[in-house]
C-alpha cells in the first residue's frame, strides 16, 4: 500500500491552493492536447470545403463545336449592355 504524503501548511491545515493550482496546470495540459489533436482532424476537413466551394463557384463551361471551352453568360448579362 502506497501512502501519499500531504502538503500542509504552518498552521496544519491541507493547502488548497497548491492543489488547486495543480490541478489547473493539469486541466490546461489535457486541453491543449485536447484541441491540438482535434485540430489536425479538422484543418484537412476545411481543405477539402474551400476546394469544393471553390469548384462550386467556378462558372460553368461549354464546349463548342470547334473544341474549345467557352464561359456561358446569361442573357440577361449580355442585354444589359446594349
Amino acid at each position: 500500500m502506497q501512502t501519499d504524503t500531504i502538503r500542509r501548511c504552518t498552521n496544519g491545515t491541507i493547502d488548497l491552493d497548491y492543489y488547486r493550482a495543480r490541478a489547473l496546470s493539469e486541466r490546461a495540459a489535457v486541453s491543449t492536447a485536447f484541441f491540438n489533436e482535434a485540430a489536425k482532424l479538422v484543418r484537412p476537413l476545411i481543405a477539402v470545403t474551400v476546394i469544393v466551394v471553390t469548384l462550386f463557384m467556378m462558372p460553368k463551361r461549354e464546349i463548342t463545336q470547334e473544341g474549345k471551352a467557352v464561359a456561358l453568360l446569361s442573357v440577361n448579362t449580355l442585354s444589359k449592355g446594349n
